[in-house]
């Protein structure tokens, strides 16, 4: 039997090669986990993971090695092992694997889900090589690019028929059980289910009590052509595990059991408020006012958090309009409201992103004012859509909508050591440029 000192090299073309999106979301944060609604994208930024296959030696047990290019160290795992330590439950497995301390939680992770099934032995070994384009917490989804991209490639190996629903559910639990963040579903579909040139509306209403959801693709109007998709990445490290995220989808959790007490329902999520809004407080037009109400009740952060993730969604229906309308100010208003909302009441934003909206839009504003004296817009176009924050927040990146004639300067300046970003943080912002890209596929 081959020791993983002499195993063979990495060469040649490989087997098959996965690519594997990054995402955004435009709008409709931290509703995912709370029967909401929310518009995420797949990018262009990606993990390329090339996988070959090696033959295996008389009585040799399956393998697999993976490799990353950007994060130490190489992952060995033994089939046989990991198949009799996959007898134990979620809780207890995540206490007892070998890779606590670096990124093994994940291939581990993911195999330990797909030997909750019924599985075979794989008849080759399997080597993966992990090429990444995706900066690590930047609330991008790396993780959730990697939980999908590995189980992808172990299903194959397994030879084990897996839809995208069951795909997406199996790399949230290994985010819930090994890296310790209670996500949602958004980030694991979007970079399984997103086309490219299209958003991706996923309304989680009836998830998770009939584990269903609905989805639907919105195509951008005309006018949106006129701008560039930038993701502004703060450099302040997302790690939603080692943040509060946890704490604010347990508040909302709380939430619903208080509102179905005093309005004697019996809702499953606060996404079932919105729906039933009008219903319940049909003299409230704002979330101020409802936030208001709400405090007699909650105390403060569990207040915001409830009235946000209820407002959220109607933010979100707003959004869909307005993208296939073509109506820009009202996309701008609405990201920036989902932006407040996540600053002031639902408390995961954090000064550096709060600036980089603010520098964004002064940036922009202004070159676009030298272009054009005593306006901002050039034929009805703002310079810039948003800023917002995406993503979990606690760091990570803002996402906005630049004018294509105003990006390069934009960029030219944040470049620039003086740049006020830079000169409050002594950060230099990493700019990606992206599109509405395709989803998880083989090349």
């Amino acid at each position: 039997m081959k020791t993983i000192a002499n195993r063979p090299p990495m060469t040649g073309e490989p087997d098959w090669t996965l690519k594997v999106p990054g995402r955004l979301n435009l709008i409709g944060e931290h509703t995912d986990y709370n029967g909401g609604q929310v518009l995420p994208f797949a990018i262009d930024a990606h993990l390329l993971m090339k996988v070959h296959e090696i033959e295996l030696e008389p009585n040799e047990a399956p393998w697999a090695e993976i490799r990353s290019d950007s994060i130490e160290p190489i992952i060995h795992l033994d089939w046989k092992q990991v198949q009799a330590w996959a007898k134990e439950d979620p809780a207890q497995a995540a206490k007892n694997h070998p890779f606590q301390e670096n990124w093994g939680i994940w291939p581990i992770g993911t195999l330990y889900a797909l030997m909750q099934k019924d599985i075979t032995e794989p008849k080759v070994a399997i080597k993966v090589q992990i090429i990444s384009s995706l900066p690590s917490g930047a609330g991008i989804s790396s993780s959730a690019a990697l939980a999908s991209g590995l189980l992808k490639i172990f299903s194959r190996w397994n030879n084990i028929s897996i839809n995208d629903n069951e795909l997406a559910i199996s790399a949230m639990k290994t985010e819930h059980h090994f890296a310790g963040t209670l996500c949602g579903l958004m980030d694991q579909l979007a970079v399984i289910q997103s086309e490219k040139g299209s958003l991706l509306h996923i309304d989680f209403l009836s998830y998770p009590p009939k584990k269903e959801w609905e989805t639907r693709k919105i195509k951008l109007h005309q006018r949106y052509q006129s701008y560039q998709l930038l993701a502004f990445n703060t450099g302040v490290k997302h790690v939603l595990s080692d943040s509060p995220y946890n704490e604010r989808r347990k508040a909302c959790e709380n939430a619903v059991k208080v509102l179905n007490k005093i309005l004697k329902v019996n809702h499953d999520s606060l996404g079932e408020y919105s729906k039933h809004f009008e219903q319940y407080w049909p003299n409230i037009k704002d979330q101020k006012t409802f936030k208001g109400w709400l405090s007699e009740y909650f105390d403060e952060l569990s207040a915001g958090c409830a009235a946000h993730a209820i407002f959220e969604n109607f933010r979100v229906e707003l959004a869909c309009h307005a993208l296939q309308s073509g109506d820009l100010d009202k996309l701008d208003k609405l990201m920036i409201d989902s932006h407040n909302s996540l600053d002031q009441d639902f408390q995961v934003s954090c000064e550096e992103l709060n600036l980089a909206c603010k520098v964004v839009k002064e940036i922009a504003s202004k070159l676009a004012s030298k272009q054009q004296k005593n306006t901002d817009k050039i034929n009805g176009l703002p310079p810039v859509l948003g800023p917002r924050m995406t993503g979990g927040g606690f760091g990570g990146s803002t996402i906005q909508w630049v004018r294509k004639d105003l990006v390069e300067d934009l960029l030219d300046n944040l470049k620039q050591l003086e740049n006020p970003y830079t000169e409050a943080t002594g950060i230099t912002p990493k700019i990606l440029k992206t599109i509405l890209g395709r989803g998880i596929h083989y090349l």
